[in-house]
């Protein structure tokens, strides 16, 4: 009995060190499938307006949401991974002192940013952005929209930044 007692907490041991402990000292990047995979898991989620940020448990709950609520969802899960310096960015169209609201009805849009890149899990794959260097998604939307105001964990246009 003691020899099978030492062989199964020889396989405990073995398996605690092989999977457990290098998944705790890896870095966590955009290149960790972990991450990726729950981005699109976010992403995949139908597309339907809400009033303001839902909380990710309703986000998940409710089975659809707009963008405001895909970057909260992302961003709540990479902080809770430890994942430092996300912020959600949301972007406006900002005019004569005023929001334009949007063709689609909305006031703008919201991502996350990581790191100096952007995780935009739109529900539109070719509108989707995973890792996209912040000039170059700036240029992206200069090229496609009217959006002028890029905040950085706000609302309020007097932390944003025009571009």
């Amino acid at each position: 009995m003691e020899k099978w007692s030492l062989i199964l907490l020889s396989l405990i041991c073995l398996l605690f060190f092989t999977a457990v402990i290098p998944t705790v000292n890896a870095p966590l990047t955009p290149d960790s499938p972990e991450i990726h995979v729950y981005f699109n898991k976010v992403a995949d989620v139908p597309f339907k307006p809400t009033i303001g940020f839902v909380q990710p448990y309703q986000f998940w709950r409710n089975g659809y949401g707009d963008c405001n609520d895909r970057a909260l969802a992302f961003a709540t899960y990479l902080h809770g991974i430890g994942v430092n310096d996300v912020h959600i960015c949301c972007i406006y169209e900002f005019r004569e002192g005023h929001y334009v609201i949007q063709e689609d009805g909305s006031l703008g849009h919201c991502f996350v940013v990581w790191n100096n890149q952007v995780y935009d899990p739109c529900y539109s794959p070719d509108q989707r952005y995973y890792a996209v260097n912040v000039t170059e998604y700036r240029q992206h939307l200069k090229q496609c929209t009217n959006y002028n105001l890029w905040c950085i964990d706000s609302q309020n246009e007097d932390t944003g930044t025009f571009f």
